[in-house]
């Protein structure tokens, strides 16, 4: 066993609980009297496939095996039941409803505080499924009764500190202006095995040279451990504006071109030159795209000058207008999704909803009249976060009925970017009269650090981060990039737990 281990001993870990379910208005409340059993998960057991075997007659090779899907994992608890039977165990009992629980872990904060920490696991989806009492008017001890129970849960996964680095300082010569994972979980069967934070592409500005060079995609598929760049011939000397990854194929849009462009991932990841090519069909003149968000290989959407908003479904094919500027004229910045539910932002507190994949679209009122909304981020379909080119963040638990402003810190300047990993975990980019930040959440954004145990080593030789982007159902990597604050190189900086 390694000297260094350091062993988790049951009373360093608390119990925190979210009794009105996923929102950002709901907070933690610490559980001081609540002990949580151990969780069990039934990941599932494969049979053999048999065969007749070819050798020995009679007998039967496994020539493969089942992959069963796994168990929801269950729980335990036990708490300290109140006299005047106000335990919140009693609410959950008559709703019904889901609700959220973490276990923080720490040798030496205080219990209570949720935000000092040195592991957290967050369980999500969580179901009273039994509800018992101690016994009452016991004749043999004067004992303390118990409410005891037991749990059903969507999902628990660990949440840890965070620590920032810079990389690809060689390969990036020009701002970083987008990036994306484009990578999955698999063992090896399908492609190169990967915990799913292997292949990371970053589209960078154009480079100032003699001749220019177009944007660039700086590239890696082992994790950040080597990157190697792309140029995007088909840009000539002209700036991407965004990119994502669709189907097999990654895309840059660019309003500068009034087109998008792709590339084979295959052909990326195995060096070939070349090979990308232009799509302009569909683009109106002057309604160039800003930004894209692709739910499906077969359903993607672009965000455009003008109100503009096109639809993709194939990155071979034209694009289709959406959207023509008739429920906005202002230029659109980005674009985000959740099911059917599409929500764009842009100039002057433009907000554009569609609540049926994109067949129609309707304006929403936006948080901050007259105010440049520069990112958004879908949570669910009531459940939007706004950043505003003036340092302000918002959000909304009813499709835009109202705002509330959640800004971590009045120092904020500009919001840069907004991105979840699902309801519980998100990040932020932001800029501020000083060193640009990172902010971090873990309890839906209703709170947010950008320090203590959320995040750390940021690099501040940055002007600004302009994209924060976490790995795919992963609370514990994240990709960062943007512009370095002498000259005009870009920076990287990835986030590991």
């Amino acid at each position: 066993m390694p000297d260094d281990i350091s062993l988790a001993k049951s009373s360093q870990f608390r119990v925190f609980v979210q009794q009105a379910g996923s929102s950002p208005v709901n907070p933690y409340v610490y559980a001081g009297c609540l002990s949580l059993g151990g969780f069990q998960e039934d990941l599932g057991t494969g049979d053999p496939i048999y065969c007749p075997s070819s050798e020995v007659r009679g007998g039967y090779d496994i020539v493969d095996t089942t992959a069963p899907p796994p168990a929801l994992p269950t729980t335990d608890f036990t708490q300290h039941m109140g006299r005047n039977l106000r335990d919140f165990w009693w609410d959950l009992r008559r709703r019904r409803c889901k609700f959220n629980m973490v276990v923080v872990g720490s040798n030496c904060a205080a219990p209570d505080d949720i935000n000092d920490f040195q592991s957290k696991i967050l369980v999500k989806g969580v179901s009273l499924t039994a509800f018992n009492t101690g016994a009452f008017n016991t004749t043999d001890a004067d004992a303390v009764i118990d409410l005891t129970g037991s749990l059903q849960i969507t999902a628990f996964d660990r949440f840890l500190p965070m620590t920032f680095g810079e990389k690809a300082d060689t390969s990036v010569f020009a701002e970083a202006l987008d990036g994306i994972f484009a990578d999955k979980l698999q063992c090896g069967d399908c492609g190169d095995p990967s915990d799913g934070a292997q292949k990371m592409y970053v589209l960078t500005s154009t480079i100032v040279a003699s001749p220019a060079l177009s944007s660039q995609l700086v590239r890696t598929k082992n994790g950040g451990a080597t990157w190697t760049t792309d140029d995007i011939t088909t840009l000539a000397t002209k700036v991407g504006s965004a990119l994502a990854n669709v189907g097999t194929r990654i895309v840059v849009v660019s309003n500068a071109d009034l087109a998008h462009h792709y590339k084979q991932q295959s052909a990326l990841d195995a060096g070939t030159a070349g090979s990308w090519t232009r799509v302009a069909s569909g683009y109106v003149t002057a309604k160039g795209p800003n930004a894209i968000y692709s739910k499906s290989p077969s359903e993607t959407y672009i965000a455009a000058n003008g109100g503009y908003i096109y639809f993709m479904s194939n990155p071979t094919a034209a694009v289709t207008v959406l959207t023509d500027g008739s429920v906005t004229v202002q230029n659109l910045n980005d674009i985000r999704g959740k099911g059917r539910t599409i929500v764009a932002v842009g100039a002057s507190n433009a907000v554009v909803l569609s609540e049926n994949g994109g067949s129609t679209f309707s304006l929403v009122t936006g948080p901050a009249v007259g105010i440049v909304l520069k990112t958004v981020e879908v949570v669910n379909a009531s459940t939007w976060f706004v950043g505003t080119a003036n340092g302000k963040v918002f959000y909304t638990t009813n499709k835009g009925v109202s705002w509330t402003e959640c800004t971590p810190d009045s120092a904020i300047t500009v919001v840069d970017k907004i991105r979840f990993v699902d309801e519980l975990v998100g990040y932020m980019a932001v800029e501020t009269s000083g060193s640009p930040r990172i902010y971090r959440t873990s309890d839906n954004g209703y709170s947010w650090f950008s320090d203590q145990s959320y995040v750390g080593g940021v690099p501040s030789t940055a002007t600004r981060y302009n994209f924060v982007i976490p790995a795919a159902k992963n609370y514990n990597v994240v990709l960062a990039g943007g512009l370095k604050s002498v000259g005009t190189d870009g920076i990287l900086a990835m986030g590991a737990g």
